[in-house]
């Protein structure tokens, strides 16, 4: 059996994507598996028949990768690959898709408004800023992107402008959402279970992508600092989220809890989360007893099975 890793990609998180990849690779090798590093460009059809893989591990972050683009590919070739299809891939990705879903099954979201990026510049900016800011700001992010690319904390209104120009850079689609003082949890799941939730304390400002991805900027806490009837609440939550979006294989379900009151609010679902060194998803499975090489080799098997047929080259 042969595994190949997919990575890289032309998103904004391409870097990231370089080192979850190989950092995959890595680990499936030393488990004795055959893997290899693709790195995925407009050639990737031709790629995979090229390297006659059997089976995909699909590291890509944004973009292709959790657009359902990459998975639509496989699903043609008949490539069995890791992780959610390409309809829950694609709902995850876009955060308004996600949020109707998660708000019409009752799941607790912070309240927002999307944006076309074409009328940012025509917008009653006052007008949302009223309704949104409940004297702490708002948070302005790209509607389908990751690892807090474009997304700025808006403390004062004459800033709001601003940020909308830096998100819309990134999509065609703008959320602000209202800024809510909070511990930030986020929660893995894995073989169906959620895992130990983890508590995440940035040593300055927020989680973005300086304190997410630099050693030494971000505390980790697990299990989270939250009490347990709301530890409770949230992993009830992560898994609803999950099975929403009907997302299967390894998934992360950010979420936030509110300061004040200890309310529970999901964010979104990352269908492909990173695998570095400072990612989340492996401190979860070490936190709960498992080992990464042998819930990785897992992914790959189950995918594997649940192909139909064989690949044909």
């Amino acid at each position: 059996m042969k595994v190949g890793v997919l990575y890289g990609g032309i998103s904004p998180e391409r870097e990231v994507s370089l080192n979850s990849g190989k950092f995959v690779y890595e680990v499936l090798t030393q488990e004795g598996m055959d893997a290899v590093l693709i790195d995925v460009g407009r050639d990737i059809g031709r790629r995979l028949e090229e390297e006659r893989v059997d089976v995909v591990y699909v590291a890509l972050h944004g973009g292709w990768g959790e657009s359902g683009a990459i998975q639509g590919l496989l699903e043609i070739k008949g490539i069995p690959y890791t992780g959610s299809d390409l309809t829950s891939s694609a709902l995850a990705l876009h955060k308004e898709l996600s949020k109707r879903m998660f708000s019409a099954e009752g799941i607790p979201i912070p309240n927002h408004v999307c944006l076309p990026t074409e009328r940012i510049g025509h917008l009653d900016t006052m007008l949302i800023w009223e309704n949104l800011n409940r004297g702490n700001g708002v948070i302005v992010k790209p509607e389908d992107q990751g690892s807090t690319i474009g997304v700025t904390v808006v403390r004062e209104y004459e800033g709001l402008n601003a940020a909308l120009e830096v998100a819309g850079k990134y999509s065609k689609l703008v959320i602000v959402e209202e800024f809510i003082p909070s511990v930030e949890i986020t929660a893995a799941v894995v073989g169906g279970d959620v895992l130990p939730i983890i508590e995440i304390a940035p040593k300055r400002g927020i989680y973005d992508y300086t304190a997410k991805y630099t050693k030494g900027m971000t505390e980790y806490i697990i299990p989270a600092r939250i009490g347990n009837s709301t530890m409770e609440r949230a992993k009830v939550y992560a898994m609803q989220a999950y099975n929403v979006l009907g997302c299967r294989g390894i998934a992360r379900v950010d979420m936030l809890v509110s300061r004040n009151k200890g309310d529970v609010y999901v964010l979104e679902v990352n269908t492909s989360p990173g695998m570095t060194e400072t990612s989340l998803v492996p401190k979860a499975i070490k936190a709960a007893g498992l080992e990464i090489g042998k819930v990785l080799k897992r992914e790959v098997e189950e995918a594997l099975n649940m192909g139909v047929g064989s690949v044909e080259y």
